[in-house]
């Protein structure tokens, strides 16, 4: 008769092989997960306005009328003083970046997403 062991098992190999061989780990894995962040920069226009050499041409020929006939008002301080106004496109390249430090606190959040990127719209308002 074979001997039994503890367990109640015969030597079936069952007790040896199955149970008494060293753990074999499966590969772990890693994933990458996502979260939106908002930040912010306040930029501020400060215009600058230069004056540079005028350029002076004439318009038409020399008239014998006088400018108020002419349809020019009179200026009282002897200078005439005008605005003119021109339309900027000021490209500001800002870059934003971020550093990652593991440590407690608070940040404004926004969705989760399951995997390594984010959405590529921005979140209604």
């Amino acid at each position: 008769m074979s001997e039994q062991i503890p367990c109640g098992c015969g030597e079936n190999g069952l007790a040896a092989s199955a149970f008494d061989t060293p753990e074999v780990l499966a590969p772990g894995c890693t994933r990458t997960v996502s979260k939106e962040v908002c930040v912010e920069a306040n930029v501020t226009i400060r215009p600058t306005v230069e004056a540079r050499t005028p350029i002076v041409t004439c318009v038409g020929g020399p008239s014998l009328r006088s400018c108020v006939a002419q349809g020019f008002i009179p200026s009282e301080t002897g200078l005439c003083t005008f605005t003119v106004s021109q339309v900027l496109c000021v490209n500001v390249p800002i870059h934003f970046d971020a550093q990652a430090r593991v440590v407690r606190g608070t940040v404004a959040c926004g969705a989760s997403f399951p995997n390594e990127n984010c959405r590529t719209t921005p979140p209604a308002v």
